[in-house]
């Protein structure tokens, strides 16, 4: 697995477009690898620093250079880094994410709630943090992001997000770095579900 920061060219209307619409945005990311998202196995997220927009993106190839999108920064293999989570590993992260919920439908297909209060997001954290192989310690900061809008031929929709921040500890590593390649959560195609780590002890 690679992950890629990759400088966005606000000058774009490409880019510009993909900041009102995460359908344009999910396809300026593909932009770089030339296939679908399963293919890449991309999680990505946009983040502003000062006056600056970064991409970053985790993904099963290296990015190649896509005209008008942005300069790719920097691109590195962590695959040991993933091979080393082990139990016990405590790590600050950062995760931005849609809480949600499936709820039937009158013998229907089942429909997406999205969860509104701090105290449902959390509760949907510790269940993914459950299945996912890890446990979150000490307190967690649940921040809640404007909503984005995706806007597809036919048919748009909005959704919420939520940035979490805190500890967390691995308590199966397996199942952990299946998380951390594959993200949590749905919507994951628009930039949401990955798991961003920072200092490990």
């Amino acid at each position: 697995m690679y992950l890629s920061k990759i400088k966005l060219n606000l000058a774009s209307s490409f880019v510009r477009k993909g900041f009102n619409n995460s359908e344009e945005l999910h396809k300026n990311v593909q932009s770089f690898f030339g296939t679908d998202r399963l293919s890449s196995k991309s999680l990505y997220r946009v983040q502003t620093i000062g006056p600056n927009a970064f991409l970053y993106v985790l993904s099963s190839k290296t990015p190649s250079e896509s005209d008008n999108i942005g300069d790719i920064v920097g691109s590195k293999d962590i695959t040991n880094f993933i091979d080393s989570f082990s139990n016990g590993n405590i790590f600050k992260f950062s995760c931005l994410a849609v809480p949600a919920k499936k709820i039937s439908s009158n013998g229907g297909p089942s429909k997406r709630k999205f969860l509104r209060s701090t105290e449902e997001k959390i509760e949907w954290l510790n269940r993914q943090s459950a299945k996912s192989g890890f446990e979150i310690i000490g307190p967690i900061e649940a921040v809640s992001k404007p909503n984005q809008r995706v806007v597809k031929p036919g048919s748009s929709f909005d959704f919420p997000v939520t940035n979490f921040t805190g500890l967390l500890r691995i308590t199966d590593s397996e199942l952990f770095k299946t998380a951390y390649c594959n993200g949590i959560g749905p919507l994951k195609a628009y930039g949401v579900g990955m798991i961003m780590l920072m200092g490990a002890n």
